[in-house]
């Protein structure tokens, strides 16, 4: 990853985080935990691997553990696990 990829990243991060956050947290989509800025981890919803992108509309806020265990596969398949 390039520096300038990196800090575009950080930059929208901030952004999003800015705009989300009420008394100075986000949640995790998937867990509901509480996670400050630095906890909390970009997730895209449809990956980018399955055509997915860095628009807004496709990031939102995930604690590592849930973005480390969806991984690649899609929002919709991810839920349907976390029910089982």
């Amino acid at each position: 990853m390039s520096a300038r990829n990196s800090r575009s990243k950080n930059a929208l991060k901030k952004h999003l985080f800015k705009n989300k956050k009420s008394r100075g947290y986000v949640t995790c989509r998937y867990c509901d935990r509480k996670l400050t800025y630095s906890q909390a981890t970009l997730d895209h919803l449809r990956p980018l691997s399955k055509g997915g992108t860095w628009a807004p509309s496709n990031l939102d806020f995930a604690c590592s553990k849930c973005n480390s265990a969806k991984g690649s596969i899609s929002l919709k398949k991810f839920v349907r696990q976390q029910e089982v």
